[in-house]
């Protein structure tokens, strides 16, 4: 039996809480939800060209979506929270790692990023949007 580190819940070997869907084979801090939302990012070098992507999962962390154009370094991304206030988060975040693909003939990059020392009002309100999505 494993225990979900997000809800507590015991259950049988899997690769995700049936509960409260966080993934548990991983090692990292934070467990990761899958959702698939837009999200807006840009490179943290004065221009100010936003590109659009597809969020693919979240953590307190960091998050993994995909792009048409190869982002590095620092970046800035903005997510919405989908709630009654209709705000969107902005974070500083660093990637990690890109992998380019192929995806019927269009080039996409997978983005796994960490968020860089978010404000707690930020961090409290990505941890609301983590939490609509159990």
């Amino acid at each position: 039996m494993k225990q979900c580190p997000y809800c507590s819940k015991a259950q049988k070997e899997s690769l995700r809480c049936k509960y409260c869907g966080a993934i548990l084979c991983d090692r990292r801090e934070y467990p990761r939800f899958a959702v698939y939302s837009g999200i807006r990012c840009k490179n943290f070098n004065g221009t100010n060209t936003w590109i659009n992507g597809q969020l693919k999962n979240i953590s307190l962390g960091g998050a993994l979506f995909t792009v048409f154009d190869r982002l590095s370094g620092l970046i800035v991304i903005s997510l919405p929270i989908n709630n009654f206030k209709k705000k969107t988060i902005d974070f500083f975040a660093k990637v990690l790692e890109i992998r380019e693909y192929m995806d019927t003939g269009v080039q996409k990059y997978d983005t796994r990023i960490v968020f860089i020392r978010p404000k707690c009002i930020a961090k409290s309100l990505l941890q609301e949007f983590i939490d609509l999505l159990k």
